[in-house]
């Protein structure tokens, strides 16, 4: 995937972010589980991802930015993979842009119509 860069998550990520989605049982994250999470050392391999239908809806101090993250992968030897869907919610903090929210879920097919 790329490179891991704590310092531009602890730049774009508000004090107060939460991300739903993301725990068992519909718990929130807070902004340290979830830099410690995307940092935490794991085996990748074979990894594919891409970001698509992106929408933006753009108000005076915030941002609602949806899209849907496609991806597949081994982690530690193991297929894994899916499409998500992504919303983050980014705020005007007055020194900057900061995304205050994100919630996933996974993208569901629909059985096809026979």
């Amino acid at each position: 995937m790329g490179r891991r860069d704590g310092d531009a998550l602890n730049r774009i990520l508000a004090d107060d972010f939460l991300i739903a989605g993301w725990l068992p049982g519909g718990k929130l994250g807070d902004r340290q589980y979830y830099i410690d999470d995307c940092l935490r050392p794991i085996d990748l391999g074979q990894v594919t991802f891409s970001y698509y239908q992106w929408k933006f809806r753009i108000y005076d101090e915030f941002v609602i930015a949806n899209c849907v993250f496609k991806c597949h992968g081994l982690v530690a030897g193991k297929e894994w993979g899916g499409e998500f869907l992504f919303t983050d919610v980014w705020v005007n903090k007055g020194d900057g842009w900061r995304v205050v929210t994100r919630h996933t879920s996974p993208v569901f097919s629909m059985p096809s119509e026979g």
